[in-house]
């Protein structure tokens, strides 16, 4: 049985623009999962730079993923559907993309 893909954390600057195409990819990639469930918590480190400073982001957009996957976070240009599929995809273990 797969592992429930759920609370990863989005980090961004700012709520417009580019930070809300970047959600708008995530949920989208997200969303395919399938029957997997997931929750996507945004942080504004414009407006929570404490929490980025606690989780340890230097930079932003940023992917974490749950504890439970134990996983690195993934970093940067996150407008590539096919990027964030193949980082789900590692996490999770599988061979392919989601």
């Amino acid at each position: 049985m797969k592992e429930r893909l759920d609370a990863f954390v989005l980090y961004v600057s700012g709520r417009r623009g580019a930070s809300r195409k970047v959600e708008e990819t995530v949920r989208r990639v997200l969303d395919g999962a399938g029957s997997h469930k997931y929750s996507l918590e945004i942080i504004d480190v414009s407006v929570s730079p404490e929490r980025a400073e606690a989780d340890g982001v230097r930079a932003v957009p940023a992917l974490a993923p749950p504890p439970s996957l134990r996983g690195r976070r993934i970093v940067g240009d996150l407008s590539e559907e096919e990027r964030i599929r193949a980082f789900l995809a590692k996490l999770c273990g599988e061979a392919s993309p989601l």
